[in-house]
Formats: C-alpha cells, sequence, structure tokens
C-alpha cells in the first residue's frame, strides 16, 4: 500500500514537471511572438539604412543567446532555492547528509532553456527577419508568413525538450496528442458558452463586453482556450494531490489489524489461543513460514538480481506457507485449490504471475531454507494487501512440508495502551511483536510532509500558468489599442471604455474558468485510477473555484495596464498610431 502511493506520488512529480514545462514553453512562444511583431518596424528600418541578411542573423542570434543565458541562469538559480524548499519541507524523511549536486542538473537546465529559446523563437524571428523594408512607409506589410506554417516546427519543438525531461518518447507523444484534443475541445466549449451568455442590460459595461466577444468570434474563443488550458492543469493537480493524500488512509480498514506477532514456536500456538481466549479475543490464525528464494520456472533459472540476463525472477527473497484452506481474504481467480490426488502443489498471487509469465500447471523450482522443492501451480489469487493480514506470493500445499518445523505468524487487534502487549511480551519472551500503529503515525507524518511538497509544485505550475496569463493579456491589450482610441476618439467616456474592458476580462476569465472545470472534471475522471483505487466522488469545488480564480487572475493581472492605458492621452496616443 505504501510502495503504491510513493509510486503514485513520484507519478505526479512526474506529470507536474511535464505540466510546467509545457507551460513554460506556451509562455516562451507567446511572448516571442508578441516580441516580434513588436520590433517588425525596426527589422523594416535596418533594412532601409542598409543592414544586410548576415549583420540580421547576427544581431537576433546575439539577442537569442543573451536572452537564453539569462533565462537559464535564472532557472539555475531558482533550482537551487527549492531544492532548498524540498529539503526544508521534507525534514527528516531524507538522510543527515545529502551528497553535494552535481553539474550534471545545472547543464542540464541550462541546454533546456538554451533549447526552449531556440526552437520556441525560431519561427517568430524567421517572420520578422522575414518583414520588407517598404514597412517603413505602410505599415500593413507583413512578412507574408502566417503563423499557422509554424505549427508544425513548434510542436516539434515542445516534443523534443519534453522528450529530454521525460526520456519517455510514447508517454510525452500521447500528452501532447492529448492536451491538443483538450485544447481544440475547450475552444469549442467556450465558443458555445459565448452564445449562451445573457447579453445584459442595453448600453451597459456588461453588454458592450459580450458584445464584444461575440465580434470576435473564435478569437474570443481561442483566448480563452489559452487562459483555461493552465486552470486546466492546476486543477488537474490540486485533484490528482487531493487523491493522493486520501490515498492511503481511506483505505484503511477501520477494525484492520494493528499487531504482527512473529516467531511463534509451534508449542507456543496453544497457550497464546488460549491467553487470548480468556481476554475475549477470537483465536488467531496461524501461519507457518519459511524464508526461500524461486529458483527455475519450468526447469528454467530465473534471474535473482535486476540486470542480470534470463528470464525475470523476483529478485528478492519470499516468505512462503503452506495452508489446507484457502485464506478467507484471498479470492480465487484460475484453476482449483489442492486438486485432490496430486500433490506438490503451489497457489500464486495473480500479479506476481503475471509480470513473470506464469500459468496454471507450470512448475516452479525453489529453495527454501536451504531444502529443494518443486511444485505445480494449482491456482491463481487474488490477494488484498490493504488488509494487513498475512498474505503470500506463494502459498504450498501441506504436503510438501509434512516434517518440516517451522515457527508461524499471526495477526491480532489490541486496544491502545492495552496491558496484554506487555503480558504477551513476558510470557512468550521469543515472540516478535510489530507494533502497526506506530508504523502509521510515522507513515501519516510522512505523507504530511509529501502533501506539502506536492503543493509546492502546485504552487509552482500556478506561478507558470500566471506567466501564461499574463503574456497573452498584455499581448490583447497592445492590439486593442487600436479600438479603444477610436472608441474614445466617437465619444465614449473613460469609464465607459473602463468598465467594457473590465467585464470583457472578467467574463473571459470566468468563461475559461468553467471551461476549465469541465476539462479538468472529465481529465480526473478519466485518470482517477492511475492515482487512487477508490471509486471517483467527484470535485465540485472545481465548478466554483476556477471561474472564480480565472475571473479574479485576468483582472487583478490587468487592473495596472488597463489604468496606465486609459489614462493616456489621445492626442499622444493619435500619434503613435
Amino acid at each position: 500500500m505504501l510502495s503504491q502511493s510513493l509510486a503514485r506520488s513520484e507519478r505526479f512529480f512526474r506529470l507536474a514537471a511535464l505540466i510546467g514545462l509545457l507551460l513554460g514553453c506556451l509562455a516562451i512562444s507567446l511572448a516571442m511572438g508578441r516580441f516580434a511583431r513588436r520590433q517588425q518596424d525596426m527589422m523594416a528600418l535596418l533594412k532601409v539604412l542598409g543592414a544586410g541578411r548576415f549583420t540580421l542573423w547576427y544581431l537576433m542570434s546575439g539577442l537569442l543567446l543573451a536572452v537564453a543565458l539569462a533565462g537559464g541562469g535564472l532557472g539555475v538559480l531558482a533550482g537551487v532555492v527549492l531544492q532548498w524548499g524540498f529539503i526544508l519541507l521534507l525534514g527528516d524523511l531524507l538522510p543527515e547528509a545529502l551528497p553535494a549536486p552535481g553539474l550534471w542538473p545545472f547543464l542540464l537546465g541550462g541546454l533546456l532553456a538554451l533549447l526552449a529559446t531556440l526552437l520556441l523563437s525560431l519561427w517568430p524571428f524567421l517572420q520578422l527577419l522575414k518583414v520588407p523594408p517598404l514597412r517603413v512607409l505602410r505599415r500593413g506589410l507583413t512578412a507574408g508568413l502566417p503563423d499557422w506554417v509554424g505549427l508544425p516546427l513548434l510542436l516539434l519543438g515542445t516534443l523534443l525538450l519534453c522528450w529530454l525531461v521525460t526520456g519517455d518518447g510514447p508517454l510525452t507523444l500521447a500528452l501532447l496528442a492529448g492536451l491538443a484534443l483538450v485544447g481544440l475541445m475547450l475552444t469549442l466549449l467556450v465558443r458555445l458558452l459565448l452564445w449562451l451568455l445573457p447579453s445584459g442590460r442595453p448600453g451597459s459595461g456588461l453588454a458592450l463586453a459580450v458584445r464584444q466577444l461575440r465580434r470576435q468570434g473564435w478569437r474570443s474563443a481561442w483566448q480563452a482556450q489559452l487562459l483555461a488550458l493552465p486552470l486546466m492543469l492546476l486543477g488537474l493537480l490540486l485533484g490528482v494531490r487531493q487523491a493522493l493524500l486520501s490515498d492511503l488512509w481511506s483505505q484503511w480498514p477501520a477494525q484492520a489489524p494493528n499487531r504482527f506477532v512473529l516467531n511463534i514456536a509451534p508449542q507456543d500456538r496453544l497457550p497464546l489461543t488460549e491467553l487470548l481466549t480468556r481476554q475475549g479475543m477470537a483465536a488467531p490464525s496461524f501461519y507457518p513460514v519459511l524464508r526461500g528464494r524461486l529458483t527455475a520456472i519450468n526447469d528454467e533459472a530465473v534471474t535473482q538480481q535486476e540486470g542480470e540476463e534470463g528470464r525475470e525472477g523476483i529478485h528478492r527473497e519470499l516468505t512462503v506457507t503452506w495452508l489446507a484452506q484457502l485464506p478467507a481474504h484471498n479470492r480465487l481467480l484460475a484453476g482449483a485449490w489442492w486438486q485432490a490426488g496430486l500433490g506438490q502443489q503451489v497457489s500464486v498471487e495473480a500479479e506476481v504471475a503475471t509480470r513473470l509469465g506464469i500459468q496454471l500447471g507450470d512448475w516452479l523450482s525453489f529453495d527454501l531454507a536451504g531444502q529443494a522443492v518443486r511444485a505445480r501451480v494449482s491456482s491463481l489469487r487474488q490477494v488484498n494487501w490493504q488488509d494487513l493480514h498475512p498474505n503470500f506470493f506463494m502459498i504450498f500445499s501441506p504436503d510438501l512440508f509434512t516434517e518440516q518445523p517451522a515457527s508461524a505468524m499471526a495477526s491480532l487487534r489490541l486496544p491502545a495502551n492495552s496491558p496484554l502487549e506487555r503480558q504477551l511480551v513476558r510470557q512468550f519472551p521469543a515472540l516478535t511483536l510489530i507494533n502497526v500503529d506506530e508504523l502509521m503515525a510515522k507513515l501519516q507524518a510522512m505523507s504530511q510532509r509529501i502533501g506539502k511538497a506536492l503543493g509546492l509544485m502546485a504552487a509552482l505550475i500556478t506561478l507558470a500558468g500566471l506567466l501564461v496569463l499574463l503574456v497573452q493579456v498584455q499581448a490583447e491589450l497592445v492590439r486593442r489599442q487600436a479600438s479603444l482610441i477610436l472608441m474614445r476618439t466617437l465619444g465614449a467616456s473613460a469609464g465607459q471604455l473602463k468598465g467594457a474592458l473590465r467585464w470583457e476580462l472578467l467574463t473571459l476569465g470566468a468563461l475559461a474558468g468553467l471551461a476549465a472545470a469541465m476539462g479538468a472534471e472529465a481529465a480526473l475522471r478519466l485518470s482517477h485510477h492511475l492515482w487512487s483505487p477508490l471509486p471517483w466522488a467527484g470535485a465540485p469545488w472545481l465548478w466554483v473555484g476556477l471561474p472564480v480564480i480565472g475571473a479574479l487572475l485576468v483582472w487583478l493581472c490587468t487592473a495596472v495596464m488597463v489604468a496606465r492605458q486609459l489614462r493616456q492621452a489621445l492626442g499622444a496616443r493619435l500619434r503613435a498610431f
């Protein structure tokens, strides 16, 4: 159970790293595109003044290299600070003396910054270099290279960056394909929500905002989709984090055993049963145990350590038992429990049988406490490892160990601070008691610290999404300057423009949040089995939280820019255009 939760946590960190990288790529692409558009006049002027192709390439290459080095340096510095933050959050879960970080993380960070800058800015800069010199006279002239032509290059660059981070090409390709599909669905969804919006009171700021959003049509839907994607990824991460933190404790049985009793000698079984019965407890089930290794499957030797060549083995010692009856907490999936008239049989746990390619009728060879044992697979079992009863990968038929002396183990549930535990130790000094409650208390403290680390990772993803939001909204406000000047020239007051723009941004953010909630809910429902075996219970907080977060973030991030634009004098703005 713990190993599964830790494996899911590792999967969460990988997902968060991929999402952070994708959001960073999106922010770089938007920023570089906006920068290239703003520099078109300068590029045309340089061409008029006689700058050659080599000079322009040299200028752009130097600029890109400077940006990559500055971004990579800041990123490495932020990574060192965040590493110490994670160390402080995890505390004593980590070794006291951690090794010093090598050069590879710093080199990888710098390489990723350089590749991201080059790959994601190549097409915008190609468009910039193709700007005709006549633009100094006719500002409407552009390079004539549409943005969609560079889309394959953008996708290939993003795929390469994600593959460098994960080392898993199919996973990266599947994630990018899924995000592309999600982006298309979000665009269509926002387009539909725009037409379902109420029009508002005629002449009000809300009515002007809705009319403007509907007039822009697909452009408004695309802008809202770019806002919705970071919000959806944030909702997905928060939902996964909640599932991971609740998984371990929600599966804990209410009356699960809290003590394991080991090293029970054969002569101690009856006195131990009598003692527990006198205390009003049910008689425990005893499981004789031996330690050993799986050595061969159908006389084919299996590997004993990771990395060895040959048929895969279990790579560690096993604790095995032999029982006449199927344990009540196990379920038979295939075969029969000890076929009549046959001896030397073994029942195998279904998951390990699948991993090792074991089938009914196969012969397994073992080395058990120095004794060679060979048995035929008669059944496959499903084991619930979360119930804290003694469970085993291999259970043998009793005929194999009729004369084998062995200690036994059992599980008990004792009340807190029960004197029975001390009495057991005094009366049976050879017993070993494992206190599961103490172990679970440590695990709970560990899960809380891991939860803080997961929260820090979600905060970093939120920051990445905020950067995307700032870049996109700033670009949109710059694009709207001409229309704002025209409306002001035709008599619209600063208050009307500010109200219309405020409602437009709030509406756009709320629609993006609503679409993100729908997408996150669907993604969590489809991928819930990756994070928790529990049934999906829904996330109603997404439907309220994400629209509110979207609206507030859009407005808070743009309030200063909107006020600054509206305060500029009309004459100065007319001269600028």
